[in-house]
């Protein structure tokens, strides 16, 4: 069964932090999990401040 599924982080983050690394990084640990295939992991910044801005993505090749 295929479904969308949304994750809200609430965090601090420094101006140089690696968005594309910790994308990368959250891509690996939820294909870890046994019965999870993951197809693509889009992250947006939702300030409240200004529109979605795109910080990362990840899409799988299979």
């Amino acid at each position: 069964m295929k479904k969308k599924i949304v994750l809200v982080l609430d965090v601090d983050i420094k101006q140089n932090a690696d968005m594309q690394g910790m994308a990368d990084a959250m891509s690996k640990a939820i294909q870890s999990v046994d019965g999870i295939v993951l197809h693509e992991l889009v992250m947006f910044d939702n300030d409240e401040t200004s529109a979605d801005k795109l910080i990362a993505s990840v899409k799988s090749e299979g």
